[in-house]
């Protein structure tokens, strides 16, 4: 029998569809009765929607009518960040009862992939990783059609570039892409961030694991390229055993990194990444050469 949120459980999710997330008028609502791990359900009682995700409807910027580009840029005046709305959710619902291992990991899994649909990943590493320590996994099939997160979120990068022609948006996004993959095979991911995370970072270093894999190392981290699948992020996390290639990027060492120019299409040919340096000089990779 299918099942939709009540009046108060909707009113509930409203709460967090303003600038200011009213977390006392929250708690109330709670403590009245309103179940936090609350669910809507189809016809034939399949899961749809929990009230963690109603919720995010309202922050998710490009999906729905309550946060386009234009209150994004108004927001941002006001010095109010899509991370910061998505942190305080998330970080609500987890303290006050939201299960991720409900219904086998189904209630992690659909808000993994509903941050997933986010327009602007680059300001969602730490909230996929609040998610994944509270237990989250990605393999959790969350759609009848056999759908994960880590898939879904790969077919939106690919769309990103192919049918949009939005070259930061994908790269951002691989972040969260590494995140998800590293957590289910169990390595180091809470390191892992957005590749314009090397801005205002001096270079050191530069190794590679020998198999197309480079370490462009900064003090605390290092921005990995991945020139197989030519994607980029940056990572605390830096493997031993690494081959020390410096001298063939002497010209970059020891300088602040200003920008980075990302440009992907036609992989594996054509596309690029630039990063600008302090003094007007710049460090290219191509793809396919």
């Amino acid at each position: 029998m299918k099942r939709v949120f009540s009046k108060e459980e909707s009113a509930f999710a409203d709460l967090f569809r303003t600038d200011g997330i009213d977390f006392d008028a929250a708690r109330e609502m709670l403590a009245g009765g309103v179940d936090i791990n609350a669910c809507e359900t189809d016809e034939d009682g399949s899961l749809d929607e929990t009230l963690l995700t109603e919720s995010l409807c309202g922050v998710l910027p490009g999906i729905n009518r309550y946060f386009n580009e234009e209150d994004a840029e108004t927001r941002k005046a006001k010095g109010i960040t899509v991370r910061d709305f998505m942190a305080r959710t998330v970080s609500f619902f987890l303290e006050n009862g939201y299960d991720v291992r409900r219904e086998n990991g189904w209630y992690g899994a659909v808000a993994l992939a509903e941050i997933s649909y986010c327009a602007y990943p680059r300001y969602l590493a730490d909230v996929v990783k609040m998610l994944i320590d509270a237990g989250a996994r990605d393999g959790v099939v969350y759609q009848d059609d056999g759908s994960t997160a880590l898939g879904m979120l790969g077919s939106i990068l690919s769309d990103k570039v192919v049918l949009e022609g939005d070259s930061c948006g994908a790269m951002e996004g691989e972040a969260l892409y590494r995140i998800l993959e590293r957590a289910e095979k169990g390595l180091p991911y809470k390191g892992v961030d957005n590749y314009r995370m090397i801005v205002g970072k001096r270079m050191t270093r530069v190794l590679t694991d020998g198999e197309g894999t480079l370490y462009l190392c900064y003090d605390g981290g290092a921005f990995v390229l991945d020139k197989k699948s030519f994607v980029a992020f940056t990572d605390t996390f830096v493997p031993e055993n690494l081959t020390d290639v410096s001298g063939k990027y002497q010209s970059a060492l020891s300088k602040k990194c200003a920008g980075v120019d990302v440009f992907l299409i036609n992989r594996p040919k054509g596309s690029r990444i630039k990063l600008i340096f302090e003094d007007g000089s710049a460090l290219l990779f191509e793809d396919g050469t």
